[in-house]
């Protein structure tokens, strides 16, 4: 989703609305989170249905309105993940943690060509910050399909 750590920390299960689509792929949720700059309603991708689905069937069976969906912080046994599956570390050395989901998130959507106006509102960020945190560290080799991609051939 694009959020903070901290913000997940806040969320309790009356924050979380399921969108149950006929068709899987448009399956999401839409959770109201408490944040830095503002509070703001944001869309998952995806898997998270799924995710939210599974916990409240296998770790909180009836969950009440006001509870926290993280009752305790993840951040060691994420971290513990990652160590265990020796990905602490990136290739250039840079380390890993539950923040880098959320830029992994915010590169993954700049990839896709998603408007940085979308990006600003789904993680209460700045413009700025996306185009001189983020922005800088995109490469043309990261758009090679949408680059190669032959919109339209003229047929002589």
């Amino acid at each position: 989703t694009g959020v903070r750590p901290y913000e997940m920390m806040r969320v309790r299960h009356k924050h979380i609305r399921m969108i149950d689509d006929k068709d899987d792929e448009k399956k999401h949720l839409e959770m109201y989170v408490i944040g830095k700059i503002r509070d703001r309603t944001i869309i998952s991708k995806y898997g998270a249905f799924f995710s939210y689905r599974g916990i409240c069937k296998n770790i909180c069976p009836n969950p009440k309105g006001e509870d926290l969906l993280f009752p305790t912080n993840p951040y060691t046994g994420l971290l513990s993940l990652i160590e265990d599956a020796e990905l602490r570390y990136s290739i250039n050395g840079d380390k890993r943690d539950s923040k880098s989901l959320r830029h992994f998130y915010i590169m993954t959507e700049l990839q896709r060509g998603t408007p940085i106006e979308y990006l600003t509102q789904q993680c209460d960020v700045s413009y700025a910050v996306i185009r001189d945190h983020y922005a800088r560290h995109l490469q043309p080799k990261m758009f090679r399909e949408q680059l190669i991609k032959v919109s339209h051939i003229e047929d002589p």
